[in-house]
């Protein structure tokens, strides 16, 4: 690997691609998308609600968004944290002594992975509605933005993770921080109205939380944004900064 951005993001790119843990989670997570909304299909069948019928493939796939987090911030972790075992990243910045680049290198590399990852898992769920009997709509805008907002959101939630992973310098703690804040803390704390606002969760419910695919209100889906980025950036700078000045 030489000093290059785009060497730091290919070398990245196979590094991602030969943990057996970015693997196994990516499709884990295109699975468990299948698994959720059969699983959804068929308790509306068992209870007399006439299966999906009416409803939208769109709306049934981004109604596993909750459940599909864990994959992406897995990968972020992974691709954060996965370097400071064994030396691995010393070897990195010998490779590669600008620590700006191989930062944006580990961060761009993460997002491209990410992004295949929720979007197959989205499509795979589209699909499993289709099969099931979802009506499918024609592509229109409302389609549209809640897929890309779905897929967004899981891609950033896992960027997060990425840059907890950084501050924490470890896989098993940016899992346990990152994981705890978002399927603990965040529903625990969303009971409380004036806390609700600004938790990661609250993001995505704006994001991707049409459960009738119906398009999210343009203040809303900014709202949803500026939080979600604003936990980003403020992880993010403090994980730039402690990688930028600290020994390895």
């Amino acid at each position: 690997m030489t000093g290059g951005l785009g060497d730091v993001v290919a070398a990245e790119l196979v590094k991602l691609r030969t943990l057996p843990g970015v693997v196994a989670t990516l499709g884990g997570t295109v699975g468990a998308a299948v698994a959720v909304v059969a699983v959804t299909v068929a308790t509306a069948r068992s209870t007399g609600e006439g299966g999906p019928a009416g409803v939208d493939a769109v709306a049934l796939a981004c109604r596993a968004v909750p459940f599909l987090q864990a994959g992406p911030i897995i990968i972020g972790v992974l691709g954060g944290a996965a370097e400071y075992a064994g030396g691995l990243l010393r070897t990195a910045l010998v490779a590669c002594p600008d620590r700006r680049t191989v930062l944006a290198g580990r961060a761009a590399a993460y997002l491209v992975v990410a992004a295949l990852t929720a979007a197959a898992a989205l499509g795979a769920g589209l699909t499993t509605g289709w099969i099931a009997g979802a009506t499918v709509r024609p592509v229109g805008w409302a389609a549209v933005q809640v897929s890309v907002g779905a897929v967004g959101y899981l891609v950033l939630v896992g960027l997060l993770g990425h840059a907890v992973a950084v501050v924490l310098r470890g896989v098993l703690p940016g899992l346990a921080v990152t994981l705890g804040l978002v399927f603990v803390v965040c529903p625990v704390l969303a009971g409380f109205t004036g806390v609700a606002g600004v938790l990661p969760e609250r993001a995505g419910r704006l994001l991707a939380g049409a459960s009738d695919a119906a398009a999210v209100a343009v203040p809303d889906l900014v709202t949803g944004l500026i939080v979600l980025l604003g936990w980003i950036g403020v992880i993010g700078t403090v994980a730039a900064t402690v990688f930028l000045r600290r020994d390895v």
